[in-house]
């Protein structure tokens, strides 16, 4: 794929999906609903200082005054480049949509699920491994997803730990 985007393709990927289901369902952030506004934890400062848009598709901190769009969001909670945050968003574009931007790709390489976030890169698929069974390879595959989950939950906790930490010291 092209190290450069098209500003239509930009323009689809920031604003086609939506930050809400960005930040509950697909990068699985931490957020409330507090008083009737759906809030997340800032990537940035930690705070659930918080608020989204619908009508403009963004989010914004107003402890860390930053407004996020989808793949700032994404750059900065992930810790991927730009141009890595911007595949990453592709995946979850409507079929339609992703099927004229990503070109298609041949053989085995089709056999992957084509939303799975990059889980399966280098991994194995129950065509490729003889002798297992596809609930064998989907128990498999949900340990190493629940494993992944488990280790970002404990950096994201270490951190937040070590900001009230500072903040309560701060403050004393």
């Amino acid at each position: 794929m092209a190290k450069k985007f098209d500003k239509a393709l930009l323009r689809r990927v920031r604003n086609d999906i939506e930050i809400n289901v960005l930040i509950e369902h697909i990068l699985q952030m931490e957020w409330r609903i507090r008083e009737n506004h759906f809030r997340f934890l800032c990537p940035v400062c930690g705070e659930f200082n918080t608020a989204t848009n619908p009508t403009t598709n963004l989010a914004r901190c107003f402890c860390c005054q930053r407004n996020f769009n989808p793949i700032d969001l994404v750059m900065i909670y992930r810790r991927y480049a730009f141009i890595d945050a911007v595949r990453f968003l592709l995946l979850y574009l409507q079929p339609q949509t992703r099927e004229k931007i990503v070109p298609r790709q041949k053989s085995k390489a089709r056999e992957q699920p084509e939303n799975d976030g990059g889980v399966l890169k280098n991994r194995e698929t129950p065509s490729s491994v003889p002798g297992i069974s596809v609930s064998d390879y989907l128990v498999r595959l949900r340990k190493t997803l629940e494993e992944k989950l488990a280790r970002s939950k404990i950096m994201t906790e270490d951190k937040l730990a070590a900001k009230r930490k500072r903040y309560t010291v701060a403050k004393k």
